[in-house]
């Protein structure tokens, strides 16, 4: 029994043992296979840095034959600038430049300004809101609340940090609108239609915008400057619509109503001419005829630079001497065979001045 017990004792021994140098066995080849891994793993790490160090080195010197076949490349030359590159790019370009000028103007004793942001598919000169489109009325008013807010922060870059502006629209039903639509808006809003616009104003406005004045406002276009010059207060009319085509307007009142514009300083004015130029006037600069330049489509060329804004007789004369001066010759018209397609541009351009230049007269 004694033995029996003792060669089973020997027995677990063995197998306690045997099971050590196993598991010892097994660590040790672990312990090899990680140290081969790691081994591998820095001999790719030593390989990628220098791949990268042979890529990132710099270039041979310059003595080499290499690099003497290598030129750096030229330089690109810069574009020459062109008489339209002061059109605007787009329309927030012009809201932004037409403010820019305006606050310019103010800061120069203008008290009297007018802008003019004529967008053929809304506004027309002579008739007004166009109102093609479901939704044309609104997006004339955001346009004049883009304009005011780029005046505010004009004037606030300029040195006036919390400028007072209030905007007067054509009735008490659109200014009602807006005042509910635009809550967060930072101006004041009235309508033309009150009797005294600013008598209710708590605080003296800096600046009083009057959006999209029409023919009928005239006299309270008139009083309300008698009561800004009271209140040392610049106005600024926007987009004004005083002319009309209406039949019957007698010669006092368009003499009224040209000495009350006379007064006003032209800002910014931006007026299309139908697809084929534009009229620009940007303070203190001179008025800008553009038209099409025949050879770069999309691009236009400055044909007449003047003082004052041009009528509709010199636009014509314009537009006949620009026409003459791309066809370069003075050939009388039975020599110089079929018309090119430049002569028919011109034709419809001259027959719509003809007809803005009747109807304003």
């Amino acid at each position: 029994y004694d033995g029996t017990i003792h060669k089973s004792h020997l027995n677990k021994q063995d197998k306690q043992a045997t099971m050590v140098a196993a598991a010892a066995n097994v660590s040790n080849v672990l312990l090899r296979s990680r140290q081969v891994g790691q081994a591998k793993a820095l001999g790719r790490r030593r390989r990628n840095h220098q791949h990268v160090l042979r890529r990132c080195a710099p270039p041979s010197s310059p003595t080499s034959s290499s690099s003497e076949d290598i030129t750096p490349p030229s330089p690109t030359p810069p574009q020459p600038a062109r008489d339209d590159d002061v059109l605007p790019d787009s329309l927030d370009d012009a809201v932004s430049i037409s403010a820019a000028r305006t606050t310019l103007a103010l800061n120069q004793g203008v008290t009297r300004c007018i802008v003019e942001l004529i967008i053929p598919e809304l506004w027309d000169p002579i008739s007004g809101a166009v109102m093609a489109e479901s939704g044309d009325q609104m997006r004339l008013w955001d346009l004049s609340r883009s304009f005011i807010v780029e005046l505010k922060q004009s004037m606030e870059d300029a040195g006036n940090p919390q400028p007072n502006v209030h905007v007067l629209y054509p009735d008490e039903g659109v200014a009602a609108l807006l005042r509910n639509r635009w809550q967060d808006a930072e101006f004041t809003i009235g309508s033309m239609n009150e009797r005294r616009p600013l008598a209710r104003l708590e605080d003296r406005p800096d600046v009083v915008v009057v959006a999209s004045p029409d023919p009928q406002s005239l006299d309270s276009l008139q009083n309300l400057e008698l009561a800004a010059s009271d209140m040392a207060t610049s106005l600024v009319l926007l987009n004004p619509r005083l002319a009309s085509g209406d039949a019957g307007i007698g010669l006092n009142v368009r003499r009224m109503r040209q000495n009350f514009l006379n007064r006003f300083s032209v800002t910014y004015s931006l007026r299309p001419i139908e697809d084929f130029g534009a009229q620009l006037k940007r303070y203190p600069e001179m008025w800008k005829i553009f038209l099409a330049d025949p050879e770069l489509p999309g691009r236009y060329c400055l044909a007449k630079e003047l003082v004052n804004r041009p009528s509709g007789d010199e636009m014509e004369m314009i537009i006949d001497a620009y026409a003459r001066s791309v066809r370069g010759d003075e050939e009388d018209d039975d020599q110089k065979g079929d018309a090119s397609p430049l002569d028919s541009i011109m034709a419809t351009m001259r027959s719509v001045q003809r007809f803005m230049n009747q109807i304003t007269k």
